[in-house]
């Protein structure tokens, strides 16, 4: 990975002076940021890694989880604060990352950083008719642990609940690579049989 990161810093910095806005995606690529450089430089951080982290260690069960997420979060921070520092502009996807982001780093203006939230092109994304029972989809790649802590909190905590109002209710989680946990949630005894899983790619 990193000898493929040095391969595009060589490329994006060899040829950025041809472009009046290089736009970066992602905090990993962040240090492709050249020291000399010409023109408009944006990062786009769809993911504001310090606000994931924090939220994985409330959740971890022990210290010694709980020291490395705090490791991690450390990084992340030291991370989006010089990248907030260093680039032209930075784009999160929420108020909430725009505000977290603004406060590791006292004095920076705000308009280092713009809000463009998610969206779906609904031009391309039709409706579909509505099923006659009731279905409730959830998406996501099933190994990424966010998504495999939210399937497995849905099914134990929330979709037992839903099942005891609507018992035609149906639950598919809907994703690639599903995590062993996950996959075990397709098996679930008594009334919590209507989750189904669909492990294809979305």
């Amino acid at each position: 990975a990193s000898a493929n990161r040095r391969s595009l810093a060589r490329v994006v910095r060899g040829s950025a002076r041809r472009y009046d806005v290089v736009c970066i995606e992602h905090a990993t690529l962040a240090p492709l940021l050249p020291p000399k450089r010409t023109g408009g430089w944006m990062i786009t951080l769809h993911n504001l890694l310090s606000g994931m982290i924090a939220t994985e260690l409330q959740m971890a069960p022990g210290s010694r989880q709980r020291w490395f997420r705090a490791r991690e979060l450390a990084k992340a921070q030291r991370l989006e604060r010089w990248a907030l520092g260093a680039y032209d502009r930075c784009v999160v996807c929420s108020q909430q990352d725009a505000a977290r982001l603004g406060s590791l780093r006292e004095g920076t203006p705000d308009r280092r950083v713009t809000v463009i939230p998610n969206g779906v092109d609904l031009d391309v994304v039709r409706r579909t008719m509505l099923p006659q029972a009731p279905r409730v989809l959830f998406p996501g790649t099933l190994s990424w642990p966010p998504n495999v802590d939210g399937a497995i909190w849905m099914c134990s905590e929330i979709w037992p609940r839903v099942r005891a109002a609507l018992p035609s209710a149906e639950l598919v989680l809907a994703g690639r690579s599903p995590a062993a946990e996950v996959a075990a949630l397709d098996r679930l005894p008594g009334d919590r049989k209507s989750t189904r899983l669909n492990s294809s790619h979305i």
